[in-house]
This record gives structure tokens, sequence and C-alpha cells, in this order.
């Protein structure tokens, strides 16, 4: 019992977040994060570093996708339309 309750209080206290996460896993996050993860060492940054850094972002792609932004509006409206015009699930008291 008491082991259990240790367990509890010592994941509370982190707010039920691991020990390490994926971003202690990323040593050059600005601000550092307070625990990096086993087998990490400190960030290194010296000027071309970081010039090499920031080229590498710059040329990097765009997070998201090239879809229309109508499609994701008119595809699910017109799913339920139909359902005004088709009854999937008649409903029948005979």
């Amino acid at each position: 019992m008491r082991w259990a309750l240790l367990q509890f209080l010592k994941r509370a206290s982190r707010f039920g977040l691991p020990e390490t996460s994926w971003r202690s896993k990323c040593p050059y996050q600005l601000p550092p994060p307070l625990v990096l993860a086993d087998g990490l060492k400190e960030a290194e940054w010296g000027g071309e570093e970081r010039k090499k850094y920031v080229r590498e972002r710059l040329r990097r792609k765009r997070l998201g996708s090239n879809v229309n932004p109508l499609i994701p509006i008119v595809v699910p409206n017109l799913l339920l339309l139909s359902l005004l015009f088709w009854d999937p699930i008649p409903f029948d008291h005979t």
C-alpha cells in the first residue's frame, strides 16, 4: 500500500508525464528542457552550426498538405445533406 501511494505521489508531482519525453530528446530546443533524456549531451551552438541549422530550417517544406481548403468543408456537409434525401435506417412499425 505504501509503495502504491509513493508511486501515485511521484506521478502526481509530474502531472502524469514521464520523466523524459520526446521534448527532452531535443538538445537544441529553446528554452532547453529541464531534464535531458539519457545518453544526450548538452547542446553546443557554434556560429557555423547555427548557420547550418537555420539554412536547413529555411529549406524545410512547410508543415501541412496541399489539399484544397474547400474539400474538408464541402465533403462532410454533402454527407449530412445526403441524410436528408436518403434514410439509411428505415423506421417501419410493421
